[in-house]
């Protein structure tokens, strides 16, 4: 019954500290950044925190994604897409919800082979232009 105590509040702390998990898939993407897993790797910590609230995390991680392995579209749309989720859905501020522009932009502009993802960010930025 200790054990099982002890291993619930481990998980439990892992769980609301989502940047121990994050931080560890991070650091091996960064040890061994020309494997294969590597860009997955980051995109799974950032998706990691972004569901778990830790957004600020969330938006770092997958920008460092973008900036490592920009050629890996499959990746690197959803994540910008999640990173302007982030911002216009975080705020009900026009000024914080219009930084959601850039990272809707480039998967956008810069991901154009993601045609979901673009769907997805130009519907987004919609909202985020048009709402007052």
């Amino acid at each position: 019954m200790i054990y099982a105590a002890i291993a619930l509040i481990a998980i439990f702390i892992l769980v609301l500290n989502s940047s121990i998990i994050a931080d560890q898939m991070v650091n091996w993407a960064n040890a061994n950044p020309k494997d294969p897993d590597a860009p997955l790797m980051m995109y799974r910590a950032g998706r990691y925190c972004n569901v778990m609230g830790d957004d600020n995390r969330a938006i770092e991680i997958y920008t460092q994604l973008q900036q490592q392995y920009p050629e890996r579209g499959e990746l690197v749309a959803p994540a910008m897409y999640y990173c302007g989720e982030i911002k216009a859905n975080g705020s009900n501020i026009l000024a914080y919800r219009k930084q959601a522009v850039p990272y809707l932009e480039t998967v956008i502009n810069e991901y154009p082979s993601q045609t979901e993802w673009g769907t997805k960010a130009k519907k987004l930025l919609d909202e985020v232009n048009y709402a007052h």
